[in-house]
């Protein structure tokens, strides 16, 4: 292996003619120089650095290894600096992030840059200098080509938030999205009904006409594209209206200085191809078959749209029982009728606030955006209060009961192994399951985010994009988070949670494990999708950690972090999954993410253990930059990137991906919803894609034969023995009664 001098970090004139070192330094980054000290004496020269480990690759790095031995007193922990004398002023080594240590900067290239880190898979280490620094210096570009996560921002200068756009200077009409134009282009009819009102969008484009006779024509979308379908749509976006009453400066809103001059195109033929490329993963314990035969009854039905997302934490069982049944009607409609009272509780708060003189301009737009968020809750719980009118739930709830007692008749037509499997899975609800599936298609973004850039219309990429959805555990709403927290956390009550659903602290004896195997599966799931659409480079979020965490108090929040890093560790230790890279924007927790990794790389630790198998099958790459924005630049670059999109169970369960993506704002405008507003991902609805997943069911539906991960588990015992835990699940499910929302403890009243 090639190795690159300690002289090559001297000046020429500091090192002199005749000095040879010693020690020689693999071509890598890994190394933060904390210290440098030159002594000279009569006929000798001698360089010593103090080193900080910034990749672990002490103890993975086989030549790392035989160097460290060799400096031991300059390399022992615990003392701060062994090194007497001046330190240099070596003009190869420069300030690191932050100030407080130094880097080294000529040849060495590797584990540092700018603000990312990059750990090396097993195979990498084993590739020569030369090789290991061309391949950093290409990661490096990829980085530096691409905008920091700038939370949906559009155009440069932070010109507008999508986020926030709910009042004057940041508003425009929701006929302005990319996605809008790009459905409105493929002969989609909106009639502009319930605008004021958030909601799941019809796509509109039946698959007949996806599969037509048209393959040549073309689809344009760029700002020009987009103010025509603006125009052409006459359509008045009620909340805009409203603002625009108050504010007409708003009507100026300027789409080439948000989108940009260039134009994305896309043939008919190839968005075909992309929507036959739609494939759902499930778990080994989750049949697919079951799962196709769900989808297609209820997706796209609003109806079963209203009915399942107030049932989602409903086990499916229940439908049948009656005495549950029972039990859970009453408790939902409870649950209803009380969010309404409380969002109109808040509503007079916000309005009592924006009416006193002296509330502070700050203290006025959080008011405003509270109201708008509590008036939408209002509407929505009102909507659902319309189930009870002319029995139309119970109508709903004996589909459901016929379909569940078809099931139980005959388990093994719908993918089950015998009665038992189909209890187990029965037992659950909407909310449970939909941590065991993953949706995948492949799709391009409209938008790129360079050179401070944000969200400005792009040429198609070279090659698509793989774009994964699935939801982490939901301990944010009321329902979901009175099903999943009491399996795992004990709580303190907290009388001023008008909710009554946190305070949430820690963990019941013994269920952290548990709970990691959930996790486990989830990913497993995600992994296995990305494999299966030959995914080579991960571009991937901190999951299931942001709103999704409001009812858990701090210290859990934190130990659910680490759990939820651990298990992408442990895969990508575990696996070869086919990833080259796994890039990773962990925001907030990308310390503590590497801390779990740093640890987890020791000699014998849980991601390098020789004997167990156990080695990073790819690199692993932390930084800061938009994930969109680079999973766009790697598929401009041709290398096999994936995108994770943090969903929702309403939406891998009944196929509304992109959930409030057309008229949300502010709360109901996030993630999921920029990404399919900005991208051919609105093609990923079963609306559109439904009856090609029918039609070529085998082609598109995994039903692995594998048992995944959080049954099978490790050598190292972070799972249990697959034929014990299949053999307790089953008999767990065999002879436990169903709960009901209403029999978890402290429910909302």
């Amino acid at each position: 292996m090639k190795a690159t001098s300690i002289s090559s970090l001297l000046s020429k004139e500091e090192a002199g003619d005749h000095f040879q070192p010693d020690v020689m330094l693999g071509a890598l980054e890994t190394f933060v120089v904390e210290k440098v000290d030159l002594q000279r004496d009569d006929n000798q020269m001698t360089l010593t650095i103090k080193l900080v480990s910034r990749g672990s690759l002490f103890t993975t790095d086989r030549e790392l290894r035989t160097w460290c031995r060799t400096v031991r007193s300059e390399l022992d922990k615990g003392e701060n600096c062994l090194i007497k004398g001046k330190e240099t002023k070596c003009p190869a080594i420069r300030n690191s992030e932050g100030g407080n240590l130094k880097t080294v900067g000529s040849q060495l290239h590797s584990t540092s840059i700018d603000s990312s880190s990059i750990y090396f898979s097993s195979a990498t280490q084993r590739l020569s200098s030369e090789e290991r620094k061309h391949l950093v210096d290409d990661i490096g570009q990829i980085l530096r080509s691409v905008n920091q996560f700038s939370f949906l921002s559009v155009g440069a200068d932070n010109y507008f938030k999508n986020h926030s756009a709910i009042e004057a200077p940041f508003i425009v009409p929701y006929t302005t999205r990319p996605s809008y134009a790009f459905l409105r282009r493929l002969g989609r009819i909106d009639n502009g009904e319930d605008s004021e009102l958030p909601h799941i969008p019809e796509i509109g484009l039946s698959a007949e006409e996806a599969l037509g006779d048209n393959t040549n024509r073309m689809i344009s979308i760029s700002a020009d594209t987009i103010a025509e379908v603006h125009k052409e749509a006459g359509i008045k976006d009620e909340h805009f209206e409203s603002v625009a009453a108050a504010h007409p400066e708003v009507r100026d809103f300027d789409l080439k200085k948000m989108y940009g001059e260039e134009v994305f195109e896309i043939s008919m033929d190839e968005i075909k191809q992309l929507i036959k490329s739609t494939k759902v993963t499930t778990s080994s314990l989750f049949p697919r078959k079951f799962y196709t035969e769900l989808v297609a009854r209820y997706s796209g039905r609003e109806e079963f749209q209203l009915f399942f997302n107030v049932f989602r934490t409903t086990p499916l069982l229940n439908f049948v029982d009656e005495e549950c049944w029972g039990e859970c009607i009453a408790s939902q409609k409870k649950i209803i009728e009380d969010q309404i009272a409380l969002s109109e509780t808040k509503i007079k708060k916000s309005k009592a606030t924006l009416n006193n003189p002296d509330t502070s301009d700050d203290e006025k737009k959080n008011s405003r955006r509270m109201k708008y968020l509590n008036e939408i809750i209002l509407k929505i719980n009102e909507k659902y209060l319309t189930l009870w009118e002319d029995n139309q739930i119970e109508t709903l709830r004996n589909e459901i009961k016929g379909f569940v007692e078809r099931i139980e008749r005959k388990p093994k037509k719908y993918g089950f192994k015998n009665q038992r499997h189909a209890k187990l899975i029965l037992g659950k609800a909407l909310t449970e399951l939909s941590t065991e599936v993953c949706v995948s298609q492949k799709g391009y973004f409209f938008t790129s985010g360079r050179d401070g850039k944000h969200n400005h219309i792009c040429k198609k990429t070279d090659r698509s994009i793989v774009f994964l959805a699935s939801p982490g555990l939901d301990f944010c709403y009321p329902q979901p988070t009175m099903l999943e927290a009491p399996k795992y956390f004990t709580r303190v009550a907290d009388p001023d949670d008008p909710n009554k659903t946190g305070g949430w602290k820690m963990f019941q004896p013994g269920k952290r494990t548990e709970l990691h195997q959930r996790l486990k599966v989830l990913y497993t799931c995600i992994f296995k999708a990305a494999q299966k659409q030959d995914v080579r480079n991960m571009s991937m979020l901190p999951l299931g950690l942001g709103v999704f965490t409001e009812n858990l108090m701090l210290e859990l929040k934190h130990d659910l972090m680490k759990i939820y890093f651990k298990v992408q560790f442990e895969l990508l230790a575990e696996h070869d999954w086919g990833f080259e890279n796994y890039y990773i924007n962990a925001q907030q927790h990308t310390e503590e993410a590497r801390r779990i990794l740093n640890k987890g790389l020791e000699e014998g630790g849980d991601y390098n253990n020789e004997t167990d198998c156990l080695h990073l099958r790819c690199n692993v790459i932390f930084h800061n930059k938009d994930a969109k924005f680079l999973a766009t630049e790697l598929a401009r670059l041709g290398k096999a990137p994936s995108f994770l999109n943090p969903s929702d169970s309403q939406a891998v369960m009944q196929g509304f991906l992109g959930m409030y993506w057309e008229k949300g704002r502010s709360f109901n405008y996030v993630g999921e919803e920029d990404w399919a507003a900005t991208s051919t991902g609105v093609l990923a609805s079963f609306k559109v894609t439904s009856k090609i997943l029918q039609l070529e069911e085998k082609d598109n539906y995994h039903d692995d034969d594998e048992t995944s991960s959080y049954i099978s588990g490790s050598s190292k015992g972070r799972g249990l023995n697959k034929k014990e835990l299949e053999h307790h699940i089953l008999n767990q499910a065999a002879s436990s009664k169903t709960k009901t929302f209403a029999d978890s403890p402290k429910t909302l009243t």
